[in-house]
């Protein structure tokens, strides 16, 4: 999943089921029953199409900003989000607050899982360049997935490999009690 390489959409031909237009509920529900979910240590079970179908329940970056989850390998991901004129400020460029917000959804995409969810305590951001292009990427490298506390780097590329921003995202792990 380097971050240099041009983005390559997952192919998934081992698991043909996918849940399209159900809601988190009812993919979170369907995950816990199937068993063709890999187990990621010992916290939860997770796949791409989970992550995806959860995450397109996150309704102002989902829906309003257009971010998806592209690719999933653990808690590492890769998001995008399409660069269109109501992500511009008056300038016209793509506002920080759009950047920042693919970055904390790409985030959670990375720490979420089937049977514990988490919340962004820290977020910091650098900008380095105007984003230009049509599409914006976020690639989250985990960098300690604790009990507790999880903390992920995200470089933020267009599609025509220019690096925009860079951040970093701490999450406090809630667990449902027992």
């Amino acid at each position: 999943m380097a971050r240099t390489k041009k983005f390559q959409p997952e192919s998934n031909s081992e698991n043909k089921q996918t849940f399209i237009d159900t809601s988190a509920k009812d993919a979170l529900e369907e995950a816990k029953a199937n068993p063709n979910i890999r187990w990621i240590g010992n916290l939860g079970r997770k796949t791409p199409e989970w992550t995806r179908t959860f995450m397109d329940g996150d309704y102002f970056p989902a829906k309003v900003c257009g971010a998806k989850v592209e690719q999933v390998d653990g808690h590492d991901v890769i998001c995008s989000m399409e660069i269109t004129p109501k992500l511009y400020n008056v300038w016209p460029e793509v506002m920080g607050g759009a950047i920042f917000t693919l970055g904390d959804f790409a985030t959670a995409a990375a720490d979420i899982l089937p049977d514990m969810t988490g919340t962004t305590i820290d977020g910091h951001i650098q900008y380095l360049a105007p984003a230009e292009g049509n599409i914006l990427f976020a690639y989250v490298k985990c960098k300690h997935y604790g009990y507790s506390i999880a903390y992920y780097d995200v470089d933020f590329i267009t599609d025509g490999d220019r690096s925009v921003a860079h951040g970093s995202y701490t999450y406090c792990h809630i667990h449902p009690k027992q």
